[in-house]
């Protein structure tokens, strides 16, 4: 009732805020009227998009912004116009997670490179804070809240479309707790990738061992009966689960710096099922991302 100018795409308050039509106190108003009555739509799943809400909501505040500048310094200011539009813009950009579409659009329409230009560094500065604050975009928390992370592109829609039952190997070294530290020596020299799965006696992961691990002691000979494999495990490594997929553990292997780990049933009980290597999680992935590409392509692999 009180404020009209919130109902619909908002093109007449948008053109009047442009105009210069409306006082700050009215255009403070309004902005904030339409950022509640937007969430308040959007909230209750009403139909409508978040374009024009976005462009109106940039034309207030930017026509704010505007208002306030020249009242504090009125000779080196630009005419409310130009704060409109560049607010207009920074808003939508951020908002729709399309920055470079924003000010092609900018200039399409006013084909000033001065405007283009104050256009770009306003959405570069919006666009970074809504990545940082929130998400890359509206539309894309949206897919997100629905399971659907678009960040990795079609690349990572492959790799999380592969089970780490593909990639599971089972000639990783395993050793009981007990074992003691010649035979820990033996064990790693005997291994291909120089790491120790150390498994207790129901099969339950209780760390890893590398040479690294034996420190001192993997050279003196006088302890060799004195320490035993749950003495130097590592306890608590990176571990995946057999649910996991090729994704999570390229980034798990990014994150740690592991080359080789384990896998297991789950969190709870991790009971080892087998180890998996970064060679191994590569190879899967360009093989998949070949096929995928012979399949757009509609050749046969």
């Amino acid at each position: 009732m009180y404020f009209p100018h919130i109902l619909g795409v908002g093109y007449a308050a948008t053109e009047t805020a442009m105009l210069s039509g409306f006082t700050l106190g009215m255009l403070v108003a309004i902005g904030l009227a339409k950022i509640f009555s937007t969430a308040l739509c959007l909230g209750f799943g009403f139909g409508g998009g978040v374009f024009s809400p976005a462009l109106v909501i940039g034309a207030m505040v930017g026509g704010s912004f505007g208002l306030i500048l020249s009242s504090i310094f009125p000779d080196q200011t630009s005419d409310v116009t130009v704060y409109t539009v560049v607010g207009m813009g920074a808003v939508a950009a951020a908002v729709l997670g399309a920055p470079i579409s924003t000010t092609l659009m900018i200039f399409e329409m006013t084909s000033s490179y001065a405007l283009t230009l104050a256009v770009l560094v306003a959405v570069v500065i919006a666009s970074e804070i809504t990545h940082h604050l929130y998400g890359r975009s509206f539309f894309s928390v949206q897919l997100l809240n629905r399971g659907i992370d678009v960040k990795g592109g079609f690349e990572a829609e492959i790799m999380r479309s592969i089970p780490l039952g593909q990639v599971l190997k089972d000639d990783g070294q395993t050793v009981t707790p007990a074992a003691g530290l010649q035979e820990l020596r033996d064990c790693i020299r005997h291994t291909s990738h120089g790491e120790l799965f150390v498994v207790d006696e129901v099969g339950r992961l209780s760390g890893t061992i590398t040479l690294a691990d034996l420190s001192e002691c993997a050279f003196d000979h006088s302890v060799d009966e004195l320490i035993k494999a749950g003495d130097v495990v590592r306890l608590h490594p990176p571990v995946l689960t057999m649910s996991d997929n090729l994704e999570q553990a390229l980034y798990l292997m990014g994150e740690t710096g592991e080359e080789h780990i384990a896998v297991v049933d789950n969190n709870m009980t991790l009971n080892y099922q087998g180890c998996i290597h970064q060679r191994d999680v590569m190879t899967a992935y360009s093989r998949a991302l070949i096929n995928a590409r012979h399949e757009e392509r509609g050749e046969t692999v």
